[in-house]
């Protein structure tokens, strides 16, 4: 019972060493050795609740201020991210577009023997208007498994008609088009209004063009191929008349010896222009554009002039040796000579391209000389077709 207290035993003097601190708000008691202390909460001023009150409003804001600067950041970097992947997928598709034309241009290199199946065609057609103007319709096709995405089709023509008038002098005219998109085996048409009338001989230039923009200021650059040309005469105006049945008797025959003319061709040389078809039913079809004869060596057909006049004509066939006589008769001297000197053209730029020789090395320039154009090293036309004969004759 040593630690249990009764209230009598409790002397006056312990009760007088109470302490009380009203200012501190503090009571202290103490007892065998024990002290017990309380504190009041402190009170607090108006003035210093408004300032703290403010300086947690502006440290709220600062962390505002930095959460949206690391908001700002993020997007600026999923931007950046976007931009990147946007490049990249830029630069593969640049690639693949480069490789696609690497391979067109490795084709182009080939033969004409080896490169028949050419994944790209390209036709044009002219056709007057009424009104004097003139459509030329474009039409290329894709028959390779490759998809042409933003690709340029260029097209640059050149006339060699004569004329002394200003107007009709020897132009060179270009015309860009963009491809968009050609997908796998579809067709790509193009229509050129043209206000004047264009001639009926014109020789197309024809290049495909893939702009290349760099980054940064650097200059955009073009990778370019250079496709076969295409070359329009009057003979892409000729309809035929009649297919006589019989060959000899149904030929329109003209009285008049120099009211025909003729050109021979060395057997091996129609070998070569007729893809290894040596008859003379296939250098007629060679010869006629676009047409479908049936074991036939003469035909009478009708040509139009740059007056829209139509002359009716005919042609023959005629094996002789080792050679083939090609021979026109025609009325109009001047049509026949005109006829006579594109089919040597014709037959010129078939040869080179068969020999994988481009235009650009054997055509210099354009140049006016009694409706002929003047090759390379100032050759005319009936110098570097006998040359070419003499090449081949046996």
């Amino acid at each position: 019972m040593d630690d249990f207290i009764f209230p009598e035993d409790i002397e006056e003097e312990n009760i007088g060493a109470t302490d009380l601190d009203a200012d501190g708000g503090e009571v202290t008691i103490s007892g065998d050795g024990r002290e017990l202390k309380q504190r009041s909460e402190t009170v607090l001023s108006v003035d210093y609740c408004a300032q703290a009150m403010s300086n947690t409003l502006q440290k709220y804001g600062e962390v505002k201020k930095r959460i949206a600067e690391v908001d700002g950041l993020a997007m600026q970097a999923s931007t950046l991210r976007c931009k990147v992947d946007e490049l990249k997928i830029d630069l593969l598709n640049y690639l693949f577009q480069l490789s696609f034309g690497m391979r067109l241009q490795a084709e182009m290199d080939k033969c004409a023997s080896k490169k028949r199946n050419f994944p790209l065609h390209i036709a044009l057609k002219r056709q007057k208007l009424s009104s004097g103007a003139s459509l030329l319709m474009i039409q290329l096709r894709n028959s390779s498994p490759f998809e042409m995405i933003k690709w340029n089709l260029v097209l640059t023509t050149s006339s060699y008609q004569t004329s002394t008038t200003a107007e009709r002098k020897d132009k060179i005219f270009t015309k860009v088009i963009p491809i968009e998109r050609l997908s796998q085996h579809s067709e790509f048409i193009y229509e050129v209004f043209c206000t004047r009338s264009l001639p009926l001989s014109l020789f197309f230039r024809v290049h495909l063009l893939k702009c290349i923009y760099l980054f940064g200021n650097r200059e955009p650059r073009a990778f370019r191929i250079a496709l076969e040309p295409i070359y329009l005469t009057h003979w892409n105006t000729v309809t035929i008349m009649d297919v006589p049945k019989n060959t000899i008797s149904g030929l329109v025959y003209y009285a008049r010896v120099d009211e025909e003319q003729k050109i021979t061709l060395p057997d091996a040389l129609v070998y070569l222009i007729c893809d290894g078809k040596q008859t003379e039913t296939m250098l007629l079809n060679w010869i006629i554009i676009n047409t479908v004869t049936d074991r036939c060596d003469c035909i009478n057909c009708m040509v139009m002039d740059d007056d829209n006049v139509r002359w009716p004509f005919a042609i023959e066939i005629k094996k002789r040796g080792l050679n083939y006589d090609v021979v026109l008769k025609m009325k109009n001297a001047k049509m026949r000579c005109t006829l006579i000197d594109e089919l040597k053209i014709r037959i010129l730029v078939t040869y080179k391209e068969s020999l994988q020789i481009r235009m650009r090395y054997i055509w210099k320039e354009l140049k006016e000389k009694e409706d002929c154009e003047l090759l390379l090293n100032n050759k005319s036309l009936s110098d570097c077709f006998a040359s070419l004969i003499a090449k081949y004759k046996r």
